[in-house]
């Protein structure tokens, strides 16, 4: 959703504010209906009960009644020996009619909203992204709004061409510019392929430019319904980021721009995005008026929902499956050979470092292999960098065919020749569709231009005609190149895109990597598309962030991971338990805590150490997998931001510099570094005193962190102060993800006396200073 940038992960209300729920909590969640909503679902019976009593009452009442009251309607007038009409039954039976149907309403809508307790959760959430984006856009000035990279000032058309499905994409860059590439440069900002944008006239008292400053642009023709002064009316444009770079905005807009803005000087603003809202309502209503009913996928919803059971056939031995990938350990080859057996949904618990990716990857290979050509497979993720790994290692595999959906500026180069868009400009159909755009990119000059008001009518009108003749042959294009494909990826929300909504396709398997980082909403907008489910991720990591309390309350906050795992357990589950990442030390504390004690290290990295790679000196800390740097003592205090609830501690980031240049000064490279943090504020204290220097070093927090790894992660904890507050900290997924980005040196800078007072932190504190080294910030003081 829009915004996301600009959201602190520490702001943010999610669903890893608390310690990680236990089962009685997960009960109390108004969650998804049927038999696994728990409490919830006891909870919804009594109102239900008395609904279909009185619905199903009322038309009994009104059939017995029925009788007696036509008799009484009709009476006979005894002087004219004539029958009279009398309404006064007919008015009784009508409104017996009336309130039977009113029942009936109010017991389908009841149903709908108890059963599916997202509806309400979805529209809260939606509701707090528009606040905060128009709270932002109300409080800030527009000079704090480009501070904080929400929008561009004194922009201008510089081209624009017709693009994918008659879209037309508009290149905004800087007015005037300089001879000095620097001076054409856009500031710093988090306009992303893919956010929802508002154009509009950048008029003075909007953004504070005035249009006499730039004289060289020439002045719109004032639209009916402008001021006397000349002056434009405010009118926004919403359109999508479509690509980016230094220089260039890229903007897709469903009709060109207005021609009184073309000219204009111009400004871009993030907007909240609406279309996954929309989508989530299109798939609960789906689920809640039970539209699947008739669809393939309908036993594998009963199975989900708790009102079947889910079933296996008899799972083929791993000795007799022939594998295309030698490499696969016995834990995965089980995994695979569960999944196959699996008649409507099984689960991958995939902890970090256990090659969950390359199990789907093979997963995916193998139902190929056993069910031909002809079988089709919707491979989804919640990202589109966990979309585009399945795809590069489906290709690097070379055993099927794939299409990658999706916005190809969202992608990583090494997928954009198997994006449906280069898919279709290979084919016959797809040169077709560039002469089309051809001849609209050709009017679209000619109206830039002034001319006559008769002859622009023709073109837009020829216009009209040719994105008519565009969008049929592209979606009859679309159409073969999914027919004649095996797999399709794209993210759970590209699944609920007109593209493959319009299909007739029926998907044989829908696999879904990353599902505990997913909404269960945004699950099914897959879900409903085919006959078995495979989800595959790590429920002990990071949740999807939830902005709205409200939301999170209706239940917005459980995935679908969670609550089949506590709805079925072992029965639908296997778990990957061999890592080929971490240190065993640095696994060890994560494995005690999150995962049972079952994770295993591969001997390949089961003591690896920094000093181990190429031109790395051997020092204390390139010697050790563990390192805590304690502040305890120093007065390292943390400090809130002024602006917002980050906090920051201006001591610890510089002891993480002091770190991180003993390891530089040690061998170890910018590239195999990563320094990460939980709270926003510290991030931007920490790129202040480290990238300039070294702008090769990944800073972020951890939540942006989660899927990535590093040879070494520095850690700063924040939290220290006299109250022993160690707010979000005590989120047990939250240290989990940031413990386990390191592959082979980790270390944690924190206050031990503030974040021991949290009895998780406390034993993280414990296991650091008795399997690793323990320093005083006081060594570190420069």
């Amino acid at each position: 959703m829009a915004l996301t940038a600009q959201i602190s992960s520490d702001q943010s209300k999610t669903c890893q504010q608390a310690q990680s729920p236990s089962a009685s909590d997960h009960g109390r969640h108004v969650g998804v209906g049927g038999q696994i909503r728990g409490n919830a679902a006891t909870a919804d019976r009594p109102g239900v009960c008395v609904c279909v009593f009185i619905s199903a009452c009322l038309p009994v009442v009104m059939l017995l009644q029925a009788p007696e009251l036509l008799d009484d309607a009709w009476a006979l007038d005894q002087p004219t020996n004539s029958l009279e009409l009398n309404w006064a039954p007919l008015a009784l039976l009508f409104l017996d009619l009336f309130v039977s149907v009113v029942f009936c309403f109010v017991l389908v809508l009841y149903c709908w909203v108890a059963r599916w307790g997202w509806f309400c959760g979805v529209v809260q959430e939606r509701k707090a992204e528009v606040e905060r984006t128009d709270n932002l856009r109300q409080t800030l000035t527009t000079a704090e709004l480009v501070q904080r990279g929400l929008c561009l000032v004194k922009l201008t058309v510089a081209s624009s061409y017709t693009g994918f499905g008659g879209k037309c994409h508009v290149d905004l860059e800087l007015v005037g510019g300089g001879k000095n590439a620097a001076d054409n440069l856009l500031p710093a900002n988090k306009f992303r392929p893919g956010d929802i944008v508002t154009i509009e006239q950048n008029i003075k008292g909007s953004s504070g430019v005035n249009m006499s400053a730039t004289s060289s642009m020439k002045q719109a023709s004032a639209p009916a319904g402008s001021s006397d002064d000349g002056q434009q009316q405010q009118q926004r444009v919403s359109g999508v980021v479509y690509k980016t770079s230094d220089a260039r905005v890229t903007v897709s807009l469903s009709e060109p721009l207005p021609d009184y803005l073309l000219d204009c000087v111009l400004r871009l603003d993030m907007g909240a995005n609406d279309t996954t809202y929309k989508r989530c309502c299109n798939v609960i209503s789906k689920l809640g008026l039970g539209a699947y009913s008739s669809l393939p996928c309908s036993h594998l919803v009963d199975v989900l929902f708790g009102q079947s059971k889910p079933l296996f056939t008899t799972e083929i031995a791993p000795s007799a499956i022939s594998w295309l990938n030698p490499g696969l350990n016995d834990v995965q080859r089980s995994a695979v050979s569960f999944c196959l057996a699996a008649s409507d949904v099984a689960l991958i618990h995939g902890p970090p470092g256990t090659g969950k990716t390359t199990t789907i990857v093979e997963l995916i290979n193998q139902i190929v292999m056993r069910h031909g050509p002809e079988v089709k497979i919707l491979a989804c993720g919640p990202s589109n960098v966990s979309v585009d790994n399945i795809v590069e290692r489906l290709v690097a595999s070379n055993k099927t065919s794939v299409v990658r959906l999706g916005h190809p500026a969202r992608m990583l180069p090494s997928v954009l020749a198997h994006s449906l868009e280069s898919v279709m400009a290979a084919s016959d159909a797809g040169k077709l569709v560039a002469d089309i755009k051809r001849e609209m990119d050709a009017a679209t000059k000619k109206l830039a231009r002034p001319i006559p008001r008769q002859e622009r009518k023709e073109l837009y009108n020829e216009l009209k005609n040719l994105r008519k003749e565009l969008k049929k042959r592209e979606r009859d294009s679309v159409q073969q190149v999914l027919q004649s494909t095996q797999v399709t990826c794209c993210t759970l929300t590209g699944a609920m895109s007109k593209m493959i909504a319009s299909s007739p396709i029926n998907y044989d398997w829908v696999i879904i990597d990353e599902a505990p980082q997913s909404m269960e909403v945004h699950c099914w907008m897959a879900i409903l598309k085919g006959k078995r489910l495979v989800l595959a991720g790590d429920h002990k990591q990071l949740p999807p962030t939830i902005l709205s309390d409200a939301a999170e309350k209706k239940g917005l906050s459980l995935t679908l991971f969670d609550r089949l795992i506590k709805a079925y357990g072992d029965q639908v589950t296997r778990m990957l338990t061999v890592q080929y990442r971490m240190n065993a030390k640095i696994m060890q504390w994560s494995s005690n805590e999150m995962y049972g004690g079952k994770l295993t290290s591969a001997p390949s990295v089961q003591a690896h150490l920094l000093c181990e790679l190429p031109r790395v000196k051997k020092t204390e800390e390139t010697e050790s997998a563990l390192f805590f740097i304690d502040t305890t003592g120093c007065s390292l205090y943390e400090t809130e931001a002024a602006d917002d609830e980050s906090k920051s501690n201006e001591g610890e980031a510089d002891v993480v510099v002091q770190h991180v240049k003993r390891l530089l000064d040690a061998g170890v490279t910018e590239r195999d570094m990563a320094v990460i943090t939980p709270y926003n504020a510290q991030v931007g204290r920490l790129r202040s005193k480290l990238s300039v220097q070294y702008p090769q070093l990944e800073i972020g927090s951890v939540d942006g962190f989660q899927g990535r790894e590093k040879e070494a992660v520095v850690i700063s904890l924040v939290r220290s102060n006299d109250k022993r507050e160690v707010g979000f900290l005590a989120e047990h997924r939250r240290l989990n993800v940031a413990i386990t980005r390191a592959r082979r040196h980790v270390c944690v800078i924190g206050d031990s006396d503030t974040v021991s007072n949290d009895k998780f932190l406390g034993r993280l504190v414990d296991w650091l200073c008795e399997h690793g080294e323990l320093r005083s910030a006081e060594e570190y003081a420069s």
